[in-house]
């Protein structure tokens, strides 16, 4: 049997914008997809609100079904600027009916595939694709495997072409499964033929080789493309190290042995880490956005390429990094002018990522298309953000807009190169065309510097909306190219681009930051502050957050405690992983850009002296404990961290060879109001102090 499971996209937003009228609207998309489901021999289990559970008897029968549902949505005439968007997921197995419903993991399965499609796509297992005839097996687009909860190995997806949208071919809301971390954006890769020939050839042991152009030429989705193709030729793999969320050099080597999966122990430096695992390993190592770290990327690079024979380097930046042996191929813009018989690759991507395709494919409009394409410089990026604009407005009114805002669009500044001007001034009216919401979601956005899911974007946003009506929000400015979407461990993450997080930025008052700031702060002193429990999940969660957690600490218009509290985090993040040297360097530039003398810092301060225990640095770690002694002395201890300044001068002592004066420290603590955590750290050390 096959199962499909459906339901609106934006259901809440709908029922918000429409009020009374959502009932009706609802009975409409019911009725159209009844119909279909009646024309094609669906039998309805279960009908939830916006959702339906429908279950057939072949494959085939379920396609036809949801091709039919599909076409009747998009024809049917719904509220001006409300559109009907539905998902659908189509999975195949055995089932047995029972009180009326069906019984089955494969009825599970079907329904996480239903719920990992966009509005207006069609989801098709590989397990019920198999069955389909030629003709409908030609509607469906390969996405790639994916890892779906409910199924024990990842599971290869089709989107189905409905003749409807360009839907099928967006890749899910899941996370990939092959053996990369390399996730393509959605939408077909157009153009650069010349590269994808000329630079596989050139990735061989010990090269480098950077791929160069200005922002928004496609250098990102060009490295992506050729570690997608080149990944069945290197043995260990190709790992995407993302740079674009990295503002301090120092977090480079961390940022490496996180993508690579390097463990940082013990008293290494996270680079001697990430040399030791890649020093025999065939692996291509693509470094992302290198240009406004340039200093680090070349040293640390020059550094792999020296050290490990089997490496293989790909780098895409602004500008190359300098180095002898590097091989630099740049990227020009798109070519907008198209032959008499060929569009041009500019034009090709034009009309690909129209939202109104066959609005587009008229003699007139391919006209005004290749003008538009030239006005935006040929940028694959600002070709993109233009075309989803096809939905409302035509390529001719669009050219209008564009020229009608020049006087505010357009920088002067001579400092720029030509085409960030005019990416410039196409973001600008991109933003202008979004909804209040999605501007303000927007900017908003720009306080995370690295990935987010949508519980702390939505704390970010507003501190109010719910995750689910965020990511609305989310979805509709990944579809204008806004947001991208990243995979990670179990879920679905988002990010800005860089070139659209420093626009956003000019738009959000200083207000309106800081708050959106201290909102998320405080969100994660709630999550994996210093008074949550330091376990597994608490790591793992402090490692997906932790360059967000590190952009809060250095923004000043945050409380000094609060900052204080998130810097303590991260050093114990680096205690708890071994990553002591990184740790310690880390810790000690907070230390030094936090000089509120709070029980906050004391804690800090105990923090990195336990590293330097961790390390046999005796002496700083003494300093730093003297200096959070007499601090403690003034502003007392806090209240999560009690009895660490004690346990850490316990474990200094004891490091001495002065067990007797461990002994004294600890007992003069026990005497004092402790909590029962601090209570049980000092007895576990006074124990020791009576064995030794």
């Amino acid at each position: 049997m096959a199962f499909v499971f459906t339901d609106i996209e934006g259901s809440t937003k709908l029922l918000r914008a429409l009020g009374d009228d959502y009932e009706r609207v609802l009975d409409e998309h019911r009725r159209i997809l009844r119909d279909a489901w009646a024309a094609n021999d669906g039998h309805e289990v279960n009908v939830d609100a916006d959702a339906f559970f429908v279950a057939f008897d072949d494959t085939e029968s379920a396609l036809q079904g949801c091709i039919a549902a599909q076409r009747g949505l998009a024809a049917h005439a719904w509220p001006e600027g409300h559109p009907v968007r539905v998902r659908m997921g189509i999975h195949s197995g055995l089932a047995y009916p029972r009180d009326g419903d069906y019984v089955a993991l494969a009825v599970h399965r079907a329904a996480r595939i239903g719920d990992a499609a966009h509005g207006d796509q069609v989801l098709i297992s590989a397990d019920a694709a198999e069955t389909l005839t030629p003709s409908l097996a030609d509607r469906l687009h390969d996405l790639g495997r994916f890892r779906v909860r409910d199924f024990d190995e990842p599971v290869r997806l089709f989107g189905v072409e409905t003749g409807t949208s360009v839907m099928h071919r967006h890749a899910p809301r899941l996370v990939p499964a092959d053996g990369h971390n390399l996730t393509a954006p959605p939408g077909a890769f157009f153009a650069r033929r010349d590269e994808l020939a000329d630079v596989p050839p050139l990735l061989e042991p010990g090269e480098l080789v950077t791929i160069t152009g200005p922002g928004g030429v496609g250098k990102t989705r060009l490295a992506i493309e050729i570690g997608l193709a080149a990944a069945p030729t290197f043995a260990d793999g190709v790992w995407m190290v993302a740079l674009d969320s990295i503002d301090e050099p120092q977090v480079v080597a961390t940022a490496v042995a996180n993508a690579i999966g390097a463990t940082t122990r013990g008293r290494s430096d996270p680079w001697d880490e990430v040399l030791g695992h890649l020093a025999d390993r065939h692996v291509l190592l693509v470094v992302d956005n290198c240009e406004h770290l340039l200093a680090a990327c070349r040293d640390r690079v020059a550094g792999l390429l020296q050290h490990c024979r089997d490496l293989t380097v790909l780098t895409t930046s602004r500008t190359p990094l300098g180095l002898l042996a590097e091989r630099v191929i740049r990227l020009e813009p798109l070519a907008s002018e198209s032959s008499d018989q060929t569009p041009s690759e500019a034009v090709q991507l034009f009309v690909d990522r129209a939202a109104q395709s066959a609005s587009v494919e008229s003699a007139p409009a391919m006209r005004d298309i290749e003008q538009l394409c030239a006005d935006v410089d040929g940028l694959p990026l600002a070709i993109e953000l233009v075309a989803t604009r096809t939905d409302t407005l035509t390529p001719s009114e669009i050219r209008k807009a564009l020229a009608d805002h020049s006087p505010m669009l357009t920088t002067h500044d001579p400092r720029l190169p030509e085409r960030q001007r005019s990416l410039a001034r196409l973001l600008d009216w991109s933003y202008r065309l979004l909804t209040p919401d999605e501007q303000v979601a927007l900017r908003r956005l720009t306080v995370f510097a690295a990935s987010f899911d949508r519980t702390t974007a939505a704390t970010a946003i507003s501190g109010e909306d719910s995750p689910e009506e965020v990511a609305e929000l989310i979805w509709s400015l990944a579809a204008k190219s806004l947001v991208a979407v990243e995979p990670a461990a179990g879920t679905t993450r988002y990010r800005l681009l860089r070139t659209v997080r420093s626009y956003a930025e000019t738009h959000l008052e200083e207000t309106e930051r800081v708050d959106a700031a201290r909102r998320l702060a405080e969100r994660f002193t709630e999550t994996i502050g210093p008074e949550v429990v330091l376990d597994r999940s608490w790591v793992g969660e402090m490692e997906l957050e932790l360059n967000n957690v590190r952009s809060l600490v250095i923004e000043t218009g945050i409380e000094d405690r609060l900052r204080q509290k998130l810097a303590w985090s991260i050093g114990r993040f680096h205690d708890l992983t071994g990553s002591f040297a990184a740790g310690i360097q880390e810790v000690e530039r907070h230390l030094e850009a936090l000089p509120c003398e709070s029980a906050e810092r004391v804690a800090l301060l105990t923090n990195l002296a336990d590293m330097q225990l961790r390390v046999g640095d005796l002496e700083g770690a003494e300093s730093a404990a003297e200096q959070a002694a007499a601090l403690e002395g003034v502003v007392g201890a806090p209240i999560w961290e009690d009895a660490g300044l004690q346990r850490t001068l316990g474990d200094l002592a004891m490091r001495a060879g002065r067990p007797d004066a461990a002994r004294q420290t600890i007992e003069t603590a026990i005497q004092s109001d402790l909590s029962q955590r601090g209570q049980a750290r000092l007895l576990d050390l006074l124990v020791l102090t009576l064995a030794t």
